[in-house]
């Protein structure tokens, strides 16, 4: 019984109406989060004051379709940023960083 109950409860995790709108605020976004975020294919994605590296964030924004991505400030670990796209980014002297 306990195995049908949890079993349910990953399934109902999967369904699509519940990752229609992904709000990363605030958050620190690492590379198994974007996959994660990339395999669930959002429509809207939040990343005001998200912190994560340019290449993670690269891998996020090229993995995505049909999703509408907002940022009002994002901070980007500037150290891996190869070409810094037109965003409001600030490097934070993230541990890599420093």
């Amino acid at each position: 019984m306990v195995s049908d109950l949890l079993q349910s409860w990953y399934s109902a995790h999967l369904h699509r109406s519940l990752w229609k709108t992904l709000d990363l605020t605030k958050r620190t976004i690492h590379h198994s989060v974007s996959e994660a975020v990339a395999r669930f294919q959002p429509e809207t994605l939040i990343l005001n004051k998200a912190i994560t590296t340019g290449h993670t964030l690269e891998n996020l924004l090229g993995q995505l379709t049909h999703c509408t991505v907002s940022i009002a400030t994002l901070y980007v670990c500037l150290r891996y940023v190869a070409v810094v796209c037109l965003l409001d980014v600030d490097c934070i002297g993230c541990s890599p960083c420093q």
